[in-house]
């Protein structure tokens, strides 16, 4: 079964907010991967692209790479209270996010709107009982509502895997995220022209095999997690390559 439609199914299953959110997680894993499909030039087909957007390829992987990580921190197993807080602070951060995007498009309704679910989910926020364990640093930096979570990025990277090689891969793709000179200075010396070339497919390649390892592991957690609630069997290159 596609792992979107398997997500999807599990998302109105009985397992619980924790599995709920995983579910959330694994259809924006699923949507990426096959995004990151349709980009790749498949010589074999006569609808697919003829040339290699690599810093588009690459963004998109950025992307996967955020979205995995987000994956197994919002599925780890923690006590009530912690993961309540973790779906609050996500809740709030959404708010004042929203709020500040609003302001600066001039949309003063909506800015009224804003302000008040803020409110109301930073209040109940402060009445979370794992955030009232929590140091006087990480209590400024929740109610501030500009982190989502208080674990980093990097943080989660480093849960997931102690290998230094990890970051430098998230590092390397953000790069291209951005007109960074690094996804454009040596184009013309690395033959990079849009069409394949051996400078592309080196770079290109082992940043898909990695990440066709992270999704191994999201699937196996996923499953693992769900046994009994759902069927789940795509291979790691089928959801990479967005089939079913």
């Amino acid at each position: 079964m596609d792992a979107r439609w398997t997500a999807c199914e599990a998302q109105g299953a009985p397992g619980g907010e924790r599995r709920h959110w995983s579910s959330v997680a694994l259809v924006r894993i699923s949507l990426i991967s096959a995004s990151i499909a349709h980009l790749c030039p498949d010589r074999n087909s006569a609808t697919s692209p003829a040339y290699w957007d690599f810093s588009s390829i690459a963004s998109l992987a950025r992307n996967l790479f955020e979205a995995i990580m987000f994956f197994f921190y919002i599925s780890e197993v923690v006590e009530e209270e912690e993961f309540a807080f973790r779906v609050l602070l996500m809740e709030y951060n959404d708010s004042v996010s929203r709020n500040r995007i609003f302001q600066q498009l001039g949309d003063p309704a909506q800015v009224e709107l804003g302000k008040k679910v803020a409110a109301d989910f930073c209040e109940e926020l402060k009445r979370n009982a794992y955030f009232q364990k929590l140091d006087h640093a990480s209590k400024a930096r929740a109610i501030a509502g500009n982190s989502a979570s208080l674990v980093t990025l990097r943080d989660r990277a480093a849960r997931y895997s102690n290998r230094p090689e990890i970051w430098g891969l998230y590092d390397y793709l953000s790069t291209h995220a951005h007109t960074h000179p690094v996804s454009f200075f040596r184009m013309t010396t690395q033959g990079r022209t849009g069409k394949e070339n051996d400078s592309e497919m080196v770079l290109l390649a082992p940043i898909l095999n990695e990440l066709v390892t992270f999704l191994s592991d999201v699937i196996a957690s996923y499953r693992d997690d769900h046994k009994g609630i759902v069927e789940f069997r795509p291979r790691p290159d089928q959801l990479l390559r967005g089939e079913s």
